[in-house]
């Protein structure tokens, strides 16, 4: 596809000579005879150089060049390169001035074909490079802030070592766990923060070089102040830029929640098994006591014809029993036991408190 070429000059022979050197060297050509009409037809010719001539009435280049790279209207086109031709001579300074504001390049009347088409072919090849290095920078921020926002997003902690065990790297990520600035962190020991050994942590280097896989553990986080927190951690081998292996890369989950959950399904384990065991109770003493107290009754019934001494000693035995009829029906009722010291530290349930 032909490069196009927007000619701003109010001298119309300029634009014909101008015209044969572009084409002839496969250029297309536009041609604009003042700054108002040339600014117009750089927002609808969309031309990849533009070849602005100094000395016009009305508009001159350097009025042209304010408005291109300053009106807000030609945001679009104000990185268009921008050659500027000029019959008069200007100071060194003065130029100097003109390029430090945006200007690619500038050129003296007279000039010959290929001195012009040097020029200008050169400023398109610079300019394409500044384009293509301006894509990389702008494809380089879009990663670093998709790795900051993945970073930023992980639900834990992301550390790398060196070969000692010594933390090079270390972020928090949406749910920070540590109290410790992480600035009191780098340059410690991983050893230091977490509960491991340093042979252990030895030999887990040894086998992740060996088998170039994750070893995942569950060990404590240690914050200030003897704080501990239970949490997953996740070892790999970190290689630098050359792929040789420079320390270990870990991920930290946090285990506190699940940890809590667990014991929390531990203790409704437990407490399920105990009503079942008070259910078992209830059910194995309240089958022998049933009939204990009926022929209890019977007996009073009777115990007229009994000895004082007799009688004394059954209705005795009447009110245990039925002491533990109203025991057992406690502890049928219960679904939450509550549980009392009883002796050398041993707890039992507490039948009166518990529901």
């Amino acid at each position: 596809m032909k490069k196009k070429i927007l000619i701003v000059d109010d001298d119309a022979n300029q634009h014909k000579i101008n015209h044969y050197y572009f084409t002839k060297h496969g250029f297309e050509v536009v041609s604009a005879y003042n700054g108002e009409e040339g600014l117009k037809k750089v927002l609808s010719e969309r031309p990849a150089l533009i070849l602005l001539d100094f000395m016009m009435p009305g508009m001159n280049g350097d009025q042209f060049l304010y408005l291109l790279l300053n009106d807000p209207q030609y945001k679009d086109v104000s990185r268009t390169p921008v050659v500027m031709l000029t019959a008069a001579g200007h100071e060194r300074s003065f130029v100097e001035r003109l390029m430090e504001r945006g200007l690619s390049a500038y050129l003296q009347k007279p000039f010959g074909e290929h001195e012009l088409i040097n020029v200008v072919e050169n400023v398109l090849v610079n300019h394409e490079k500044y384009v293509h290095q301006e894509q990389n920078i702008e494809n380089l921020r879009e990663s670093l802030d998709f790795l900051s926002n993945i970073l930023q997003n992980f639900p834990g902690i992301i550390f790398t070592t060196s070969l000692d065990g010594r933390i090079s790297f270390f972020t928090e990520g949406s749910n920070p766990m540590l109290e410790t600035p992480k600035t009191s962190i780098l340059g410690r020991l991983i050893f230091d923060i977490f509960d491991i050994q340093p042979h252990e942590l030895q030999s887990m280097l040894s086998r992740l070089k060996n088998d170039n896989t994750a070893i995942t553990i569950e060990t404590v986080l240690r914050d200030h102040d003897s704080r501990t927190i239970p949490v997953e951690l996740s070892l790999s081998i970190f290689r630098d830029k050359n792929g040789h292996i420079a320390g270990i890369l870990g991920l930290v989950k946090d285990l506190t929640l699940v940890k809590k959950l667990e014991q929390e399904k531990i203790e409704k384990e437990r407490m399920t098994a105990i009503v079942q065991a008070m259910a078992t109770v209830n059910h194995e003493i309240n089958n022998p006591l049933t009939p204990i107290l009926g022929n209890l009754e019977l007996i009073m019934e009777e115990a007229h014809l009994l000895p004082d001494s007799i009688r004394t000693k059954l209705k005795n035995i009447q009110e245990n029993a039925r002491r533990i009829a109203e025991n057992v029906q406690k502890m049928r009722n219960i679904s939450r036991p509550v549980f009392k010291q009883y002796y050398d530290g041993e707890m039992i349930i507490d039948l009166d408190k518990s529901r």
